[in-house]
């Protein structure tokens, strides 16, 4: 038993809601050519944050305006946890993108990125499973770092909108959706 609790001690903070956030690395291409090596550690609306360290020490915001072009490296972990959606175990698959989707919250901003990615996996995992009513509070969580995302995943999005409405049992909203 009380080698259980230890390795549970051990887990948790991978899985736990303050789970360190992930830098990735990246590159990224300024207007002007010149290429910055490092790891993202962050976005907002106005720019990149990158640091030269994982850890995201001295970290640096290189607003949008002035970049050309940017590559970040995914997750370690996250074609595995692909590959256990596409294969139908949502349950692994759930357990699994919750995570990236708490370790990678900062990166929401970037439109199509993996944050905002990992919350709508996550999210179809909820709803392949019939959790609604978990998809629903989820849902109502990201308004705070609202996801990010082009018209190639907008669709998915805007469906799991309507079954977010079905967990929470708003049939007038439902009706008008």
């Amino acid at each position: 038993m009380r080698h259980v609790a230890i390795t549970l001690l051990l887990l948790l903070p991978a899985f736990g809601a303050n789970a360190q956030t992930l830098a990735l690395p990246a590159q990224i291409t300024n207007a002007s050519g010149a290429v910055t090596t490092g790891f993202v550690t962050g976005a907002d609306k106005d720019g990149i944050f990158m640091s030269t360290s994982p850890d995201g020490g001295n970290s640096i915001k290189m607003p949008v305006s002035g970049i050309k072009d940017y590559n970040i490296e995914e997750p370690k972990g996250w074609s595995a946890a692909l590959a256990l959606y596409q294969s139908g175990d949502y349950a692994q698959a759930e357990a699994q993108l919750a995570a990236f989707a708490r370790q990678l919250e900062k990166l929401v901003p970037l439109r199509d990125g993996f944050g905002s990615q990992a919350k709508l996996f996550h999210w179809q995992c909820l709803k392949k499973q019939g959790k609604y009513a978990e998809l629903a509070k989820s849902m109502v969580t990201q308004l705070a770092n609202p996801v990010s995302f082009g018209p190639a995943w907008m669709e998915d999005f805007q469906d799991l909108q309507g079954w977010a409405v079905v967990g929470k049992r708003d049939w007038q909203m439902l009706a008008q959706y």
